[in-house]
């Protein structure tokens, strides 16, 4: 996170953990009505930007998006996913490897 005593993103980050499917950028805002859109937008970019969160434009508005939080489940799945690729470097030469990916013989 940006700063430390940056509250509001993370009450941004915990309302995401907590939430159980993905929020609207005006479900996060209702959720804190003391805060500005525009402060609101600005630490989902942020957060976004350092891969705390995720978030996907589902309009042409401005700042039609939904949010979600990284669970565990995605970073184990992606772990895993490279833990194979590894696992198949290893096993394999540099040249057999080529032979497959160019199709030579």
């Amino acid at each position: 996170m940006r700063g430390k005593g940056d509250r509001l993103s993370a009450t941004i980050q915990n309302l995401l953990v907590e939430a159980s499917e993905p929020l609207e950028t005006k479900e996060i805002e209702t959720a804190l009505p003391k805060e500005t859109r525009i402060k609101i937008l600005y630490r989902l970019n942020l957060l976004r930007g350092d891969g705390l969160i995720k978030g996907k434009a589902v309009g042409s508005g401005k700042g039609c998006w939904i949010w979600w939080s990284i669970s565990t489940r995605d970073s184990t799945r992606d772990s895993t996913r490279d833990n194979v690729r590894d696992s198949t470097s290893d096993n394999t030469s540099d040249n057999t490897r080529d032979k497959i990916r160019y199709g030579k013989k």
